[in-house]
This record gives structure tokens, sequence and C-alpha cells, in this order.
């Protein structure tokens, strides 16, 4: 009997200890209704399931979407990107007019940005989730972002003498 118990506690401690051992990022919520919201700054992960490689002090490729506009912007990498986008609902979407400004970066900021922005024009869907961003070619992930954390700034009091 004794043996019983001992399982049983054994079984509940195992429980409840998986259910504490997750990280926020291990899930991913899908919106029901995917929504691209204003003001949330994607960083890019990885182009066609290749994970993206910074240098060192490289601030990473981004994405930012204006509803209101109909525009995107972002960094591809060297320079700063904007675009027309339509979402047509349903996790569908069609960009337009894909331009950049025009300055010369060390090679590996090129490269991303030579992988980035011709992958950025095929894409036509998009799946959205509590901190991920999936862009879609037909069914297939062709980009994956991460949502920018936010970084709470405390401020500090002045302290006279």
């Amino acid at each position: 009997m004794k043996k019983i118990y001992l399982l049983l506690a054994t079984c509940l401690l195992a429980l409840v200890s998986m259910g504490g051992c997750k990280s926020h990022k291990e899930t991913v919520k899908i919106n029901v209704e995917p929504k691209l919201e204003e003001g949330v700054v994607w960083h890019l992960m990885t182009v066609r399931n290749k994970q993206m490689v910074y240098e060192p002090h490289q601030q990473p490729a981004t994405i930012q979407f204006n509803p209101e506009s109909g525009v995107i912007s972002g960094n591809a990498g060297c320079n700063k990107f904007f675009a027309n986008y339509k979402d047509h609902g349903d996790g569908k979407i069609e960009f337009s007019e894909i331009t950049s400004s025009k300055m010369a970066c060390p090679e590996p900021f090129m490269k991303i940005e030579r992988t980035y922005l011709p992958v950025l024009s095929k894409v036509d869907g998009y799946r959205v989730g509590e901190y991920t961003l999936e862009l879609l070619q037909g069914d297939k992930v062709i980009l994956t972002y991460e949502k920018e954390q936010e970084v709470e700034v405390e401020e500090e009091e002045a302290v006279e003498q």
C-alpha cells in the first residue's frame, strides 16, 4: 500500500513540476483572427528555414506594419525599406512597391539584405502568434520573426546633496 501512495505522490509531483518549466516563448498562440498591430517591431529570425546570423553590434533585420496607412517598413540588414501592403483577411496579404534606401554597408550586412528583400516580395500570407510572425508563400513558411521585447526603463530619482 505504501508503494502505491509513493508512486501516486511521485507522479503528482512530476506533473506539477512539468507545468511550471515552460517559457512563455515556447508557447505559440495563433490568433483566431490574425491581426498585424501597429507599432510592433518584428525581428527577422529565419529566411527559408535558415537561421539569420548577425554580426556583433548589428541591428537585426525587422518589419513593422502600419494598418492605417497600409505601409510596411523595416531594416533590411543595411538599408531601410518600405512597401505598400493589402491585408485581404484570413491570413492573406499582398506586398507591392518594395523600395529601400541605397547605402553601402559591410558585406555581411549586404548579404542579409540580398537574402531578405527578394523573399519578402514573394509573401502572400501570414500567421501571427503571441511572440512570432510567420510570412508565407502559399502554405510554406518563408520568413519567421520574433516580437521585439519591450524593455522597461526605470526612472532613477535624482538625489540632491
